[in-house]
């Protein structure tokens, strides 16, 4: 189905891992951080638009995100630092409105030996990977309002509304939630090993990725919701404001969800493996993409599913 499943026209690929994702607010721009590089992509026309330089080295893993209101990107990875880099917008060829250059690297206060890790949903609330692994939160990116938590975290992901911090050692034993008011841990869960967490956009949810697959945990109560086993897996992405959920399992294969039920919409599968693959919904739950090896984005067209599915009688309720 050449019009549901398509590949992103870019300048060049290689045998590099992928990193991580976002998108702009209105979905119209996506950035993508590897280990070799950043860019920004135009999903209307599913091309590339720039390629940001960044230094070649193997320790950190690369983050980027969509500055407020998608007038930059920011750039992190430990040992190599944290930047901005301002966008400007202009009319492109076609004459809409689209991203037509890319600012020069602006340093952050954030050191070369810290990284960010994650931001809030306001994109104001920063969360750094500081010394010795401390968690700090800088409200709206600034250092001198920080709260430190106590040193030794690992992995790290922080809820919309910066209230708690999921935390998971390396290697992955234990994962423990942390009030940021209090700085106090109020919670462990040693039933699972995961390595990577998620909250969903409305808090409600916090996703962990691990060796035995992906568990969902209510968050307030901290009860286990679901536990959806296989092998392997990457990230979990959200949208409709926490209502759709995505899962990455296996060699690229994606599970779409409805929330709270965990009800299973479609099971979708790509062309080929996507080996590590990174997902990440469109708000409006319209549009899929994955970001896998080789500086590559696929897109699921999820809207012209549907209507496929539909002319059929297959397609789900929501």
């Amino acid at each position: 189905m050449p019009a549901v499943f398509r590949e992103f026209q870019t300048t060049s690929q290689g045998e590099v891992d992928a990193s991580w994702m976002d998108t702009s607010e209105d979905g119209r721009f996506l950035v993508t951080a590897t280990f070799s590089d950043c860019r920004l992509w135009d999903t209307e026309s599913r091309r590339e638009l720039f390629v940001v330089p960044t230094e070649a080295h193997k320790s950190g893993l690369p983050r980027v995100f969509f500055g407020p209101n998608d007038d930059e990107i920011i750039y992190s990875r430990g040992g190599e630092g944290t930047f901005r880099y301002a966008l400007k917008k202009g009319q492109g060829e076609n004459g809409k409105a689209t991203i037509i250059g890319v600012g020069p690297q602006q340093a952050t206060l954030v050191s070369r030996t810290a990284n960010l890790v994650s931001v809030g949903e306001d994109k104001q609330s920063w969360l750094i990977r500081g010394h010795k692994n401390n968690p700090e939160i800088w409200p709206a990116g600034n250092r001198e309002e920080a709260k430190i938590l106590p040193p030794d975290r690992g992995y790290l992901s922080i809820s919309p509304d910066a209230r708690w911090i999921a935390t998971t050692p390396r290697p992955p034993t234990a994962m423990e939630i942390w009030d940021t008011a209090s700085r106090r841990k109020i919670f462990t869960s040693k039933s699972h090993r995961v390595w990577l967490t998620s909250f969903s956009p409305d808090g409600k949810w916090l996703v962990g990725t691990g060796a035995d697959g992906h568990v969902v945990w209510e968050t307030g109560t901290w009860k286990q919701a679901f536990h959806f086993q296989h092998e392997g897996g990457g990230n979990a992405t959200f949208a409709q404001g926490g209502r759709l959920m995505a899962l990455v399992r296996g060699l690229g294969e994606v599970q779409l969800y409805a929330m709270p039920e965990a009800r299973c919409l479609i099971q979708l599968q790509p062309p080929q493996p996507l080996l590590g693959a990174v997902i990440k919904l469109r708000e409006d739950g319209n549009r899929l993409w994955l970001l896998p090896q080789g500086n590559r984005v696929f897109e699921w067209d999820l809207a012209k599913l549907r209507q496929e599915l539909a002319a059929r009688g297959l397609d789900w309720q929501d």
